[in-house]
């Protein structure tokens, strides 16, 4: 399963992400409470605001379809279980966003990435070089 992400949107808090604000916050409280029901992350979203039962409900069900959930038969209702980390989804994500990057700029793609970091972190560079030696070296050694 590798979730494909289309297009970014803005959440409420101002940040690019690949998931709608409502799927945001239903997997932030999946992702904390590892599996739930429709009711359990209704009545916490309630908490903060108005939304109906049938909302959550669809939204979980499409992410069910989408693979991040999955949902199982538990009584007469269904629980819906973490399919993905938030950390395998973040990875996923820059993958993604590389691969789509990288065949839209070719050449140019490795450059302009590395403006983007020294540019806004500087730090960041020494942290990449120290990467690329790690992977060097288990490259390498992998190799023997």
């Amino acid at each position: 399963m590798k979730p494909i992400f289309k297009l970014f949107k803005l959440n409420k808090k101002g940040k690019m992400s690949a998931l709608g604000n409502l799927e945001e916050e239903i997997m932030e409280i999946l992702w904390l409470a590892k599996e739930a029901t429709v009711r359990e992350v209704h009545d916490r979203l309630s908490e903060e605001r108005e939304i109906a039962y049938t909302t959550v409900m669809t939204v979980m069900g499409r992410l069910s379809e989408k693979d991040y959930l999955r949902k199982e038969k538990d009584g007469k209702s269904h629980i819906y279980v973490i399919s993905i980390s938030k950390k395998e989804f973040e990875r996923y994500l820059v993958r993604d966003v590389y691969s789509g990057l990288e065949k839209r700029l070719k050449s140019d793609f490795l450059n302009c990435f590395l403006d983007g970091i020294s540019e806004n972190d500087p730090e960041k560079l020494r942290e990449l070089e120290a990467l690329i030696q790690e992977r060097k070296k288990a490259v390498s050694e992998y190799s023997k």
